[in-house]
C-alpha cells in the first residue's frame, strides 16, 4: 500500500473516531429518542451494504436512501451512527473484505452522512415531519453534500491507489452517481414518510421490492462476467493456434481501455473498446497454422490472406448481440490514417476512433512482443517508430495518450 494512500486512510478513519464519538454523547444526551427505530435502521443498513452489487472499482446499493432518511428521521448524529454500521459486514466474492478497507468504508459514509445532516438541519429541515415544501432547499442541499463528500473521499482513494489525477476520477464518478443518488434520495424520503405514517411493519414490508430490484440488478451484472468469460474462451482458442501472441489480446484491451479513460471516455465506451481489443484479432482463426506462425517473410498470397483477418472477424462479432457496436473498431484497426491500411484504404477521420484507439495499442504491444519473424523490440525503439508514423499512419492525439501513459507507469514503477 502506497505511504499516501495509507495516511490518507488514517486521517480519514480518525475524524470519523472523533466524529462518531461526539454522535454517540448526543445521541445518548438527547430526549425523547426512537431507540428501536434507530436500531431498525442500522439493521437495514447493514442489510442494504450486504446485499450490495460489487463492481469491478467499487459497489452499488441502496444504502443512500437508508442513510438519508435517517437524517431526515433521528437527525445528523443518530444518522451518523446508522450509516457507520452499514458496510460493517460488508463482503465481496462470499467473503468480508480486508478490515481497513471496511473501517475506511465505515468511516466515509458516517462523516459523509452526519454533515450532510448538519447541512440539513443549518438549511431549516424539520426532523420528523417530512414537508417537501418547506424542507426543499435543505433536501437540496443535503443531497449535494452527501453526493460530492461521498465522491471525493472514494475518489481520491481510486486516485492516489491507481495513479489517476483525482480530479478526472471524481468527475467520472459523478457522471453515473448524479441519477442514482437522486432516485435514492427520492426513496429515502418516501421511506421516512412511510416509517412516519406506518411505522416499522411497513418499512420491512418495503423493503422487500428492494431486495428484488437488487436482485434483479445482480443478475444483470452476471450476465455481463459471462459475456467477458465467453469472449476470453474465444481469444484463447485462437491464440493455442498461435503460441507467439498469446496474451497478446488482453494486453492489447487494457491498453486501448486506459488510452480511452485517458481521453474521457465514459464506462460504458471503455467497456466496448475493451471487447474490441480481446476481439480485435478472432479473424486469425480463419487462417492456417503455417501462416500463423510462419518465420520467414509472408508471400504476397499469404499477406493477402492475412489481409482478410479484420473483415472476417468483424463478421463473426457483429452477429453477436452485445458486441455488434464493436463491430467496425475489429473491422478498420489496421486502416490507416494515409489510406495505406486494409481491409478498405480508409484515410483520417473516416476510420472510427475506437478503432485508432486500438491500432495504436496493437502495434505498441507487436513491437515489444516477440514474433515467429523477430524478437521483441525494446520500449525506446517501439516508441520511436511509433512517434515517426503519428500524424501520418497513427492517430497523432492518441499517440500522445500512450506516451502519456506509459510515463505514468513509469513513475509508478
Amino acid at each position: 500500500m502506497p505511504k499516501k494512500l495509507k495516511y490518507y486512510l488514517i486521517a480519514i478513519i480518525g475524524l470519523w473516531v472523533v466524529f462518531f464519538t461526539y454522535s454517540v454523547f448526543r445521541v445518548y444526551l438527547g430526549v425523547n429518542i426512537d431507540y428501536a427505530g434507530i436500531i431498525l435502521f442500522i439493521f437495514l443498513s447493514i442489510l442494504s451494504e450486504i446485499l450490495a452489487v460489487n463492481m469491478k472499482y467499487g459497489s452499488i446499493s441502496v444504502s443512500f436512501a437508508i442513510n438519508f432518511a435517517s437524517i431526515l428521521l433521528f437527525g445528523p448524529y443518530a444518522a451518523c451512527i446508522i450509516a457507520s454500521f452499514g458496510p460493517s459486514l460488508r463482503m465481496r466474492e462470499g467473503n468480508l473484505i480486508v478490515w481497513y478497507k471496511r473501517l475506511f468504508n465505515m468511516a466515509a459514509l458516517g462523516i459523509t452522512t452526519g454533515l450532510s445532516g448538519i447541512i440539513y438541519l443549518n438549511f431549516g429541515g424539520n426532523l420528523g415531519r417530512i414537508s417537501l415544501m418547506d424542507n426543499s432547499f435543505a433536501l437540496i442541499f443535503a443531497i449535494i453534500t452527501y453526493l460530492f463528500i461521498n465522491n471525493f473521499t472514494m475518489a481520491e482513494v481510486i486516485s492516489i491507489s491507481q495513479n489517476i489525477k483525482l480530479k478526472k476520477v471524481w468527475i467520472n464518478n459523478l457522471k453515473w452517481t448524479v441519477p442514482n443518488y437522486l432516485a435514492l434520495a427520492v426513496l429515502g424520503i418516501l421511506i421516512s414518510a412511510i416509517y412516519l405514517d406506518m411505522g416499522i411493519v411497513a418499512i420491512l414490508l418495503f423493503f422487500i421490492p428492494l431486495t428484488l430490484a437488487r436482485q434483479s440488478f445482480k443478475m444483470y451484472q452476471d450476465i455481463k462476467k459471462v459475456h467477458l468469460t465467453t469472449v476470453q474462451a474465444l481469444i484463447s482458442t485462437i491464440e493455442a493456434k498461435d503460441a507467439y501472441t498469446k496474451g497478446h489480446s488482453e494486453r492489447v484491451a487494457e491498453l486501448s481501455a486506459q488510452i480511452a479513460r485517458k481521453m474521457n471516455y465514459s464506462e460504458s465506451e471503455i467497456e466496448k473498446i475493451k471487447y474490441a481489443g480481446y476481439l480485435h484479432d478472432v479473424g486469425k482463426v480463419s487462417l492456417e497454422s503455417n501462416i500463423l506462425n510462419k518465420k520467414g517473410e509472408l508471400s504476397k498470397k499469404e499477406y493477402e490472406i492475412v489481409k482478410e483477418h479484420p473483415e472476417v472477424g468483424a463478421n463473426i462479432v457483429k452477429n453477436v448481440k452485445y458486441l455488434e457496436e464493436v463491430a467496425d473498431y475489429v473491422k478498420y484497426h489496421h486502416e490507416r490514417l494515409d489510406g495505406s491500411g486494409y481491409p478498405e484504404g480508409l484515410e483520417g477521420e473516416e476510420i472510427p476512433e475506437g478503432a485508432r484507439i486500438l491500432a495504436v495499442a496493437d502495434v505498441y504491444d507487436a513491437l515489444t512482443s516477440n514474433r515467429p519473424y523477430r524478437n521483441a523490440w525494446n520500449r525506446n525503439k517501439a516508441l520511436n517508430l511509433i512517434e515517426e508514423d503519428a500524424g501520418k499512419c497513427l492517430d497523432e492525439d492518441i499517440v500522445d495518450k500512450l506516451f502519456e501513459l506509459l510515463k505514468e507507469r513509469k513513475k509508478v514503477s
